[in-house]
Order: structure tokens, then sequence, then C-alpha cells
């Protein structure tokens, strides 16, 4: 059986049934599509400049991915929030295509020896049912299990976002049968004091007293992070603009960690398992 490999410049990769114990594509970042299953001693996978991968297949091995759904309304920074996680660019606006229909982007990557898995999704606002059903049903397709669910929004819970929350509890508790609301987050975006945990207790509480639809919400999530995610798409003119530029760098690598340390202790297993037809 293949026990090493070498490889440049793939598109494609299927090295599955060897006895590969590590593999590394650092000389293959536009790889898309990589299929490493029934590898049973294979340990280690550093897919980390791979940010062309959407397809990863690592079944029967000791290789486990865990996969992140991100949910929200629209300009409440999913996008910004899902390259935060990755430390990338990958899923700014202008990646996906303007249309009517909903546009998916996904990315592996590891942090602290887990391999991880993000979702996110762009395009009608996902206010209705059938929205939604499709936009659930395309995110499982797409991945092998469910570890967290991401749910995001950038201040009070409006109206709609209560309602596109409760039709995603109840899709995903008609499709599995069980209450996946413990493995839900919710990230609250865009909240400057998000270094001060003194604030960021204060806003939790203020959502658990907001009103009693917000308050059960708030309650049957596992519990709620605060981020800040500014701008460092800002044309340099000056030495002021550079500044600002390198602060809002810093603010998101904190934000950064903050989500990954969470993820980390959060993402112990893959808690619902998708099985495809």
């Amino acid at each position: 059986k293949l026990t090493e490999l070498e490889v440049s410049d793939l598109i494609e990769l299927n090295c599955s049934n060897t006895s590969i114990e590590e593999l590394n594509l650092n000389f293959c970042p536009n790889i898309k599509k990589l299929i490493c299953s029934n590898n049973e001693k294979l340990i280690n996978l550093d897919v980390s400049i791979c940010s062309q991968l959407d397809f990863l297949d690592c079944t029967s091995s000791k290789l486990t991915i865990l996969d992140l759904m991100i949910v929200g309304c629209t300009d409440v920074g999913k996008s910004t929030l899902a390259n935060i996680i990755t430390g990338s660019d990958y899923f700014s606006k202008s990646a996906y295509t303007a249309s009517k229909t909903i546009n998916f982007k996904k990315k592996h990557f590891k942090w602290n020896g887990k391999y991880f898995c993000i979702v996110d999704a762009i395009g009608p606002k996902l206010t209705t049912g059938n929205t939604l059903l499709k936009s659930v049903e395309e995110i499982f397709s797409m991945l092998e299990g469910i570890s967290q669910i991401l749910f995001v929004i950038d201040g009070r819970f409006t109206t709609e976002e209560i309602k596109i929350f409760n039709l995603l509890k109840g899709l995903i508790i008609n499709i599995f049968e069980i209450n996946i609301l413990e493995y839900v987050t919710i990230v609250r975006t865009k909240f400057s004091n998000f270094k001060k945990k003194k604030e960021c207790e204060a806003d939790k509480n203020q959502l658990h007293n907001e009103n009693e639809s917000i308050s059960e919400i708030v309650k049957s999530c596992r519990d709620v992070i605060h981020v800040d995610n500014p701008s460092v798409n800002i044309q340099i003119t000056d030495d002021d603009d550079q500044y600002t530029v390198n602060i809002n760098k810093k603010i998101r690598e904190r934000s950064r960690k903050i989500m990954l340390d969470y993820l980390d202790e959060a993402c112990q297993k893959v808690i619902v398992r998708i099985y495809q037809n």
C-alpha cells in the first residue's frame, strides 16, 4: 500500500485506501477536491493554505471533521465572521454571484489539532419556510455532520431574526427528531466592547430580559459569544488610514482567537451525523 506521497499543483486528488499517516498539501494551494477516505493510519492532514478546497472526504480515517454552519439575516456580518474564523478573505461578498438563488461556500481549516469545515450561505432573505428549508438541505448535503450552528446577530434580536430562528429550530427538529439547540451558539458581531467580560455579560443579560420570545431563544442555546469585525478594506490615503487598518486587523485577530478557543471547547464531536442517500 502507498505510504508516502509528494504532489504539487493538483486540482483533485484521490488517495483512498492507502497506509499514509500524514498528508501535506502545501504545494497544492488550488486543489478543489480531496478524497482520502479509508486511510486508517491517517492522523495528520495539512490543508491550511488550500483556500479553494470545497470537497473533503476523510471518512474511515482517524481524522474527524467538525462541521460548522453559519445562519443569520443579511448584512449582520456572517461572511466577515467566516473570514475571521478561517483567517482568510474566502467568504467576501464579491466572491458570490449576485442571484436570486442561494449560493454557498465552505472552507476547511485546522486549529489546535482539530479539523473544521465552515459553511456560509448568501442569497435571498431566509424568512420563508421553503427558502430556509432549501438552504438547510443544501448545507446538509455539503457536510458529513454538524458540530455547531452559529446564529449571527449584530444587535438586539429583530422580528425577522426571531422568525428565522424558530423556523430553523422547527426544520432541524423535524429532520433529525432531536433538540439541537444546545449545539447552537449565538454570535453577537459588531460589539466594540467584546474584550470586556462585564460588558459582554451585561449585553447577554439584556438579551435575556428583552422579551419572553428572545429570552427563551437565548436560554435554549449553548451560549452567546461577542466579537467585533471592523473592516480592513479601507482605501489608504494617509497615515491615519493605515493606522485604522492596523488597529482593525488586531481587533479581528483578537475576535478570531475568542471564536476559535470557544469552538475548540464547544466542538468535541459530531453531534448530528448526516447520512447521504
